[in-house]
């Protein structure tokens, strides 16, 4: 039963979770390679330290895997789990070489947002092989404790283990559901929400709960709202969760009275400078119609210098408009986002199901 029960999973995390590999790099051939977001993922069995296999990844034309939320990790977790289970760990491209205890990707980014550490392991380590963990520098996902991670010496014989490295897809466009792929989408159990929030059009994503408010409501209007609620309008800085809210809310879209759901991102300080709600300086990320956001060219307003605020119009792929902030032509519905009363990863119960 158990064997038939892994086969089933396989086939169905196959059917569904795997994306198109044409697009990736020529040199990296088709065994063990994934495709997630706008990323190719290649796994490499065998034995390799830390800086042996980070060399490999850039001599490919990538670099070791950098896993900056939750989607990305249950994707690794659901893939690897049903692959080559001798392998007990794989090396990942985080570091704290440069500063001990400041754990950084190694891409450069300043600080890490997400992270997924075994207790006493990476900021909050005491120190196995070395007693003050002062030379367990790099970062390790280990299979056998649920693939949370673990600090270990970089360049130890003995620390040789398998790795995960990641390219840029050689054409990556999120204009349609054919290019963009299939991504997984992290459920987490609502009961985790906020009490206040009623429990009907409540989903859960990482560590946010998102709370979906049918109806005609403008922009300004609609952020107060959630504002009231304890959280701000929602801010899908991932391609994972951008799916997510299309994989979740596309089957409820003739509930929308109109077609689109305003979210967290505005131009109001800066033309064509969009941001987060939240003050983020940039936005790595962004799935907005040609001819949208900075690309506006104006609907409305001839210039667009009035349409400030962002929908995700379901009619066209969950894709991204600005449209005015307070016009009595544009009501919407709106999707808030909230931050989980308690978060963890680490047992299965608590990740909750991948929603297809």
């Amino acid at each position: 039963m158990a064997a038939l029960h892994t086969g089933v999973m396989y086939l169905l995390l196959h059917t569904i979770y795997s994306a198109p590999t044409d697009e990736c790099p020529q040199n990296l051939g088709k065994n063990d390679l994934y495709t997630f977001g706008d990323l190719c993922i290649k796994v490499h069995y065998g034995n390799y330290d830390w800086v042996e296999a980070r060399h490999q990844c850039q001599r490919e034309g990538g670099d070791l895997i950098q896993i900056r939320d939750a989607g990305m990790q249950q994707f690794l977790q659901r893939t690897l789990s049903i692959q080559r289970s001798e392998d007990t760990a794989f090396w990942i491209g985080a570091s704290d070489s440069e500063s001990e205890s400041h754990w950084k990707w190694v891409s450069g980014d300043p600080t890490m947002t997400y992270s997924h550490w075994s207790p006493d392991q990476g900021p909050n380590q005491g120190g196995f092989f070395f007693a003050d963990g002062g030379h367990e520098d790099c970062a390790l996902m280990k299979i056998h404790d649920e693939f949370r991670w673990h600090d270990y010496e970089c360049s130890l014989i003995f620390y040789h283990y398998s790795f995960i490295c990641q390219y840029g897809l050689n054409h990556y466009e999120t204009t349609t559901e054919e290019t963009v792929g299939p991504i997984i989408a992290l459920a987490t159990d609502t009961s985790y929400c906020p009490s206040h929030l009623s429990k009907s059009d409540l989903y859960a994503y990482g560590d946010y709960c998102l709370k979906v408010h049918y109806g005609n409501w403008d922009w300004e209007t609609a952020r107060s709202i959630c504002i009231r609620e304890g959280g701000d309008l929602v801010k899908p800085r991932t391609p994972g969760m951008q799916e997510y809210i299309r994989v979740n809310l596309l089957p409820q879209k003739q509930r929308s009275e109109e077609d689109g759901f305003w979210i967290g991102a505005t131009d109001l300080n800066t033309e064509s400078h969009w941001r987060w709600v939240s003050g983020d300086p940039s936005m790595p990320y962004s799935n907005w119609e040609p001819g949208e956001g900075p690309y506006q060219s104006g609907f409305l307003f001839v210039s667009g210098d009035l349409e400030d605020c962002a929908l995700m119009r379901i009619q066209d792929g969950f894709r991204w408009h600005d449209y005015p902030c307070s016009n009595f032509l544009y009501h919407y519905s709106f999707i808030c986002q909230h931050r989980l009363n308690h978060y963890e990863t680490t047992t299965e119960e608590t990740v909750g199901p991948i929603i297809g």
